[in-house]
């Protein structure tokens, strides 16, 4: 109802969204960002550096594609990284999993007050779980 701390939270969220903040917050806390970047590659070169093989590299190398996070681009550029094939089953592949991974994952929406309250108090229940007492 605020009009004032609406426009506030909006122009956090644009700026935490801007490509040049999203690589900055990516080194910083180590997660995938969900913003692709848009027009803008920058997030796709830096998932490049992060992970992709140097060029004198002399271990197997592969190539991983990224097409499905970078799809809704408008330049038509493949976005694959030319990893070493021991990256494919480690950090790279945590960060990006494959597409065939995500076709097989679920999200958890909000299901109200309700459930959520059931489900809070499920996952109370599983990590105050102790067999021994």
């Amino acid at each position: 109802a605020d009009k004032k701390k609406q426009k506030a939270c909006e122009a956090f969220v644009n700026f935490m969204s801007r490509p040049d903040i999203v690589v900055r917050n990516m080194y910083y806390i180590g997660y995938t960002s969900v913003i692709a970047g848009g027009d803008d590659t920058r997030i796709f070169e830096y998932a490049d550096w992060c992970y992709g093989a140097e060029e004198d590299e002399e271990s197997e190398l592969v190539d991983y594609s990224l097409d499905y996070f970078f799809s809704d681009n408008p330049d038509g550029k493949d976005y694959v990284i030319t990893a070493d094939i021991e990256q494919t089953k480690r950090q790279l592949f945590g960060q990006y999993p494959t597409e065939d991974v995500l076709n097989r994952a679920s999200i958890m929406e909000y299901c109200g007050k309700d459930t959520m309250k059931d489900l809070n108090q499920m996952w109370i229940n599983v990590r105050c779980y102790n067999p021994f007492r």
